[in-house]
């Protein structure tokens, strides 16, 4: 009986995730900004990617790093999914690295950005990579490169980490080599006092 209370319990907690995946993902899902520190919000999210998962966490963020203004259950959000797809890519072996530093975009800089001050991260796995003819896909509901019945992805990670960064009026970028890995570039608006 605890068997079997214990597998309702976790499909339970899987689709209440699920659920609010896709509250995030609908236009009910507007984020509700508190000003934050970066580093917490990505030590709690490698820090359930790493005891899911296994892989090693390489972090390396600027001493002086920018506040920024966000939802942070929507932030989280996105790490994750950032987190455990590099995660999956590495079938849970090895270490993906995040850096973090301050970034200021002029007028002519990075598309569809605002001029402004804002945090850049970029994760970087050294997965499996994703084929270019499979990258500007990644961002379309439901689309996912895993294939297999028991890897079968939803295809909703990355499409709610695009909504939710523009909620944020941040930007993401994805740069891949099959065999090689995968890095993807986040920018988020800073806090400045």
């Amino acid at each position: 009986l605890l068997n079997i209370l214990g597998k309702a319990e976790k499909a339970s907690l899987k689709a209440r995730e699920l659920g609010l995946r896709f509250l995030t993902f609908s236009e009910g899902g507007e984020p509700y900004k508190k000003t934050m520190q970066l580093k917490p919000l990505l030590s709690e999210a490698a820090e359930i990617i790493k005891g899911d998962w296994g892989v090693d966490f390489d972090f390396d963020l600027s001493k002086d790093l920018w506040h920024i203004s966000c939802d942070p259950d929507q932030i989280h959000q996105a790490f994750m999914d950032l987190m455990m797809n590099a995660a999956e890519a590495m079938n849970g072996k090895g270490t993906i690295e995040i850096t973090a530093e301050n970034s200021e975009v002029i007028a002519s800089g990075i598309q569809p950005l605002q001029p402004g001050k804002y945090v850049k991260m970029v994760f970087k796995d050294s997965g499996e990579g994703i084929s270019p003819e499979h990258l500007p896909r990644i961002f379309d509901l439901y689309f996912s490169t895993r294939q297999r019945v028991s890897q079968k992805g939803l295809g909703f990670g990355l499409s709610i980490v695009y909504s939710i960064l523009k909620r944020h009026k941040g930007h993401i970028d994805v740069t891949s080599q099959v065999g090689i890995g995968t890095e993807v570039t986040v920018y988020l608006p800073a806090y400045v006092r």
